[in-house]
């Protein structure tokens, strides 16, 4: 088994955070490879929050870091609570770690990293008051989003073994909670199968946990996923203008939230993979795929972004031809 204090704290003490994160992934992600990560020891949790405070870059994020280390968080099986601390406090100052394993988690991941970016103390409450009581809230502007965890997640998620599971607990448990309040499909979601039984989440559910969140001027630009037959008409109607709109809103100063669905291509291409599948509609809606867009340009010979997808931070040029193929609109909302 991989050990606490050579793969995270060692590369966390040398400031080598890129490490750190490769690390995390690889080692909850590749069990049968790499045997996990053991749980930290007190003091070398203690240690790693220290790392972290050094790595905050604002006010908020050291506030989630300090109630991160002066909270007890209980242990559960499958779920201890230095696991939970020192994964949180990892994903308070680096929301790119934010990992959804194999299942249909890209709605709520793209949702949680953001709030984690923008809320990093709201964030680490929500996750700690879920492994501590089994409900919690995502909140700020005065409205929230209440979650409950299934109250047996702990427990089938250590029976699902890690090579299934392939994330780590932190990271499951607000991510099982948000897909679980989505009421869609809920019942054949099986832990133990992933990526058989889970659906994506649909876009008016996106909607509704950014709005109850206290998400502001939530907009869905989504338009074709549930009507395969018509998405090339639908494209010519509204695509055009709703990529010029994305365009000029993410060029805005203060830029919104901004999560776009999409054919998975899309997403897997900005890895160099060499998957383009030119005018392949989605089926159904789980061969969509949710990012969350920080910057896009349009020009024109080629569509430029960079985006969070799966725990990995992306770059990806495209051109007109691949962009339109992939895309499905977007949501937007104000934090």
């Amino acid at each position: 088994m991989a050990t606490f204090a050579d793969e995270i704290l060692t590369p966390a003490q040398n400031k080598s955070w890129d490490t750190v994160h490769e690390n995390e992934h690889d080692d909850w992600a590749f069990p049968e490879k790499y045997g996990g990560i053991d749980d930290p020891t007190a003091d070398q949790l203690d240690a790693f929050l220290t790392c972290v405070q050094d790595k905050a870059t604002n006010a908020d994020q050291q506030d989630a870091v300090d109630f991160i280390g002066t909270t007890q968080i209980q242990d559960l099986p499958g779920s201890p609570g230095r696991t939970i601390a020192y994964q949180t406090a990892l994903r308070v100052v680096d929301p790119d770690s934010i990992w959804q394993g194999p299942y249909g988690f890209c709605g709520p991941a793209a949702i949680v990293y953001d709030f984690a970016k923008h809320f990093p103390l709201q964030y680490a409450q929500c996750i700690i008051s879920l492994q501590n009581n089994g409900v919690a809230s995502m909140q700020h502007n005065a409205k929230a989003f209440n979650l409950r965890a299934d109250a047996s997640w702990n427990t089938t998620y250590r029976s699902a073994g890690l090579a299934k599971t392939k994330m780590g607990p932190a990271d499951f448990l607000i991510l099982h909670a948000i897909r679980r309040a989505a009421e869609y499909n809920v019942h054949s979601f099986d832990v133990t199968k992933p990526g058989q039984d889970s659906d994506a989440t649909p876009p008016d559910k996106m909607v509704q946990f950014l709005e109850d969140s206290g998400y502001l001027h939530v907009t869905n630009k989504t338009f074709g996923y549930d009507q395969f037959q018509y998405r090339n008409q639908l494209y010519d109607l509204r695509g055009q203008v709703t990529i010029g709109e994305l365009a000029r809103q993410i060029r805005m100063p203060e830029g919104p939230l901004v999560i776009m669905l999409v054919h998975h291509s899309l997403a897997e291409a900005a890895s160099g993979a060499d998957v383009w599948k030119f005018f392949k509609n989605a089926e159904k809606l789980s061969d969509l795929h949710w990012i969350c867009v920080d910057s896009f340009d349009q020009s024109p010979d080629n569509y430029r972004m960079s985006f969070m997808s799966w725990g990995t931070r992306c770059t990806g040029t495209y051109t007109e031809l691949q962009f339109r193929s992939c895309f499905y609109g977007y949501i937007s909302a104000v934090p």
